[in-house]
């Protein structure tokens, strides 16, 4: 044998499986060992693992010297091979080997700074020996720091009892312990003084921020940027906090007009948590009267809200909020007993509250929630050990969570340290454009308590997120600020408003420019039969250009009526859809749009019998041609694969009919309808459905529907129309 590698002493042993035992064990160790040096040589991670995992008996017979070797080798490549590896797989390979975990501690002190849920990581490290690991625990010690109370430092001390010596352990405890809580007994100067020892932390603008109380309510923020300045002078390094803290009190002061709901929505109990529907007309709030609290509803009636009513179903001895409602309406997400629920209308009402997550996605607390317009996401507020810092009762975060096929939720995910802070992080909302998400936090510079931020998605991920805005000094206080939810246009915002004696009414406010969301497209209007019967058949929305699903919506059950709201920038299609109605279809190409756009339309479904009786010719509005031609766009091959399929499924005849406006000759246009039916035909033809079941016909510019006057005529009258008849075999 003159190569000498593990492959040919590999075929060495299978061609002589009869050698001596010690011959043969030599052999294996040769091999071994050199393809462990092949291996480490090529650094493959994947390909050392399995062989570690599935020679391991041999290897400890045979070279037993090897094993820790390749051990070592394994989590050298791992960590050189996934520079940016996710919690559970390092968590699995520090489980699999201890010993090794200084070769990870880098590793792990970059996913403490990637993801700081503390709490996960000291139940991971909890029988890691500290000195194996010191760059991670001094990743980990700010997110106990930053809270600067003793009961931190105790619990850091409590986790990690060797690492104190490494941080700046001993005098943050000395000083948390002098100063255990802000009390109102503590002068401006003791205030003062705390934050000279502290530093730049959050504890010592939290001490800033107490002392600007009154500067804030005074409105006098000229005062208050001198002061800024002064604590700034405090500091040997700059803080980021205070900067932003400054940078929102120098902004220029914004209108922002506010005004009550009313007298018919606002009375004297408590009302709070209003929840307005995407079209304007309906707001759900919670009263609370006599320590109970119910959901109850008003209408818009005209610029004013109407009488607001009890819900009989959320009226209960339970006590009730509204959370979110769904774009079509038809589904409210509720607070029930400390609980989220979501309950369904029907035309009887609403029926019981359902559990919102199974228990696969339970958190140990969860409140506000927010659903996409087009229910695919929903956003929430929760306690998750995954929570960025430590697990206190204060500290809560933002998680994300996706529909999956099945109707059921995917495992919550942390939305990230860009949103969420080792503090307060709640009531989110998002918006209807599905990109903008409004948050409440006490953890983002601000002018204290809970302050409104305004975040927006980038790209088309639901992961990464801008820099948080605080809405400024003329929306947030010195007090809590939360639970805002904003008009579908975005220029209003909903909120509960503290009166007097922790009273609380509901109020709107107009939000400025830099606060609002981006421009929205709206479809509205009602889905009825040929008779006006109003229909609560499913209404769904694609993306034309890639087909992809943008949401289901459903009329309202009772009156028929529908609201559809749209991000800009796409061409989209939306259809009806039931069995044995035709399935009626337009589109609203949004491509070049930058301003709000808002359409009125009634939908009319006739049923394929009704088609079939009236003779009904209906154009196939999402059906496009190249310009002057007769050449289907691919944008319209999706909807005339769906008719295909009906077409089949109901062994139909069809009429194919082409019509032009009245620009060119009559002879062009004749040639072009006719043209266009036939390409048409053929594309159906090419979906399996006999040439014999489908006539096309062009009959030029001689059947307008409009006036060829304006551009818009000239649109509805350049079509192709669809009539069916039945087969003699079919049955009706």
């Amino acid at each position: 044998m003159t190569e000498k590698t593990s492959a040919a002493i590999d075929t060495f042993l299978i061609k002589y499986p009869r050698l001596k035992f010690t011959l043969a064990k030599q052999a294996r160790q040769v091999r071994n060992e050199l393809f462990f040096e092949e291996q480490q040589e090529a650094g493959n991670y994947e390909a050392l693992l399995a062989f570690l995992e599935d020679n391991r008996a041999s290897l400890q017979e045979n070279s037993p010297e090897l094993v820790p070797k390749l051990e070592e080798a394994v989590v050298k490549s791992f960590v050189k091979k996934y520079p940016a590896p996710s919690m559970r797989s390092l968590f699995a390979l520090m489980n699999r080997y201890p010993r090794l975990s200084p070769f990870m501690d880098e590793s792990m002190a970059k996913l403490v700074d990637r993801n700081p849920f503390v709490y996960l990581f000291e139940d991971q490290l909890r029988l890691i020996d500290n000195n194996y690991i010191p760059k991670t625990i001094q990743a980990l010690y700010p997110y106990y720091a930053c809270y600067g109370t003793p009961k931190a430092f105790e619990r850091f001390y409590t986790h990690f009892p060797k690492m104190i010596d490494s941080v700046n352990y001993r005098n943050d405890f000395a000083l948390a312990r002098e100063v255990p809580i802000f009390r109102s007994s503590m002068s401006v100067e003791d205030y003062v003084q705390y934050i000279k020892k502290a530093g730049p932390s959050h504890r010592s603008f939290q001490a800033i921020q107490l002392l600007s109380q009154g500067l804030i309510q005074k409105q006098d923020w000229a005062a208050l940027s001198a002061k800024i300045s002064e604590y700034e002078s405090y500091y040997q390094t700059p803080d980021p906090t205070l900067k932003g803290f400054r940078e929102i009190v120098n902004a220029a002061a914004e209108t922002v007009i506010s005004s009550s709901f009313g007298d018919q929505v606002n009375t004297i109990d408590a009302e709070y948590s209003p929840v307005v529907t995407v079209d304007g007309q309906t707001v759900y709030f919670c009263r609370l009267v006599n320590g109970l609290e119910n959901i109850y509803t008003a209408q818009k009636e005209g610029d004013k809200w109407g009488t607001a009513m009890p819900i009989k179903r959320f009226n209960s001895a339970s006590n009730e909020a509204p959370l979110a409602v769904s774009a079509d309406g038809n589904s409210l997400i509720l607070f029930l007993n400390g609980q989220v629920m979501i309950s369904e209308k029907h035309a009887k009402g609403w029926t019981q509250p359902m559990p919102f997550f199974t228990a696969r996605q339970k958190s140990v607390w969860q409140g506000g929630t927010t659903i996409s317009a087009d229910e695919k996401v929903v956003i929430f507020a929760a306690r998750r050990p995954d929570r960025v810092g430590l697990t206190d009762e204060d500290n809560t975060d933002l998680y994300i969570s996706y529909r999956l096929p099945d109707d059921s939720w995917s495992r919550p995910q942390n939305l990230g340290t860009t949103i969420n802070t080792p503090w307060e992080d709640r009531s989110p909302f998002l918006h209807p454009d599905m990109r903008t998400l409004y948050f409440s936090s006490s953890g983002h510079p601000g002018l204290g308590g809970l302050d409104v931020y305004k975040t927006t998605r980038i790209g088309d991920t639901w992961t990464e997120w801008s820099e948080p805005i605080n809405l400024g000094k003329s929306i947030n206080t010195a007090a809590n600020d939360w639970g805002y939810k904003v008009s579908t246009d975005g220029t209003e915002a909903y909120f509960a408003k503290q009166i007097k004696n922790k009273k609380e009414e509901i109020y709107s406010l107009l939000l400025p420019d830099r606060a609002r969301p981006q421009q929205l497209a709206t479809i509205a209007g009602e889905l009825l039969s040929l008779e006006g019967k109003p229909l609560n058949f499913s209404i769904i929305v694609e993306d034309m250009e890639t087909g992809e699903p943008a949401g289901e919506i459903k009329p309202d059950p009772v009156t028929g009526k529908f609201f559809i709201s749209l991000p800009l920038g796409k061409l989209y299609s939306y259809r009806v859809q039931e069995d044995g109605y035709y399935p009626i279809s337009n589109n609203i190409d949004l491509r070049e749009q930058t301003n709000q756009v808002s359409q009125l339309e009634n939908i009319i479904v006739p049923s394929l019998v009704e088609m079939v009786d009236n003779n009904m010719a209906i154009p196939l509005k999402n059906l496009f041609f190249e310009t002057a031609k007769f050449t289907i766009k691919p944008t319209s091959f999706k909807e005339l694969e769906r008719l295909a399929k009906l077409i089949t499924e109901q062994a139909l005849i069809v009429e194919i009919s082409g019509h032009t406006d009245n620009v060119g000759s009559p002879a062009y246009n004749k040639e072009l309808s006719q043209n266009r039916a036939e390409a048409t035909r053929k594309f159906f033809i090419e979906q399996g459905i006999p040439a014999t079941q489908i006539i096309a016909k062009g009959f030029g510019l001689d059947q307008p529907t409009a006036t060829n006057e304006t551009e818009e005529g000239r649109a509805q009258n350049r079509r192709v129309e669809i009539r069916f008849k039945l087969s003699a075999e079919s049955n009706r």
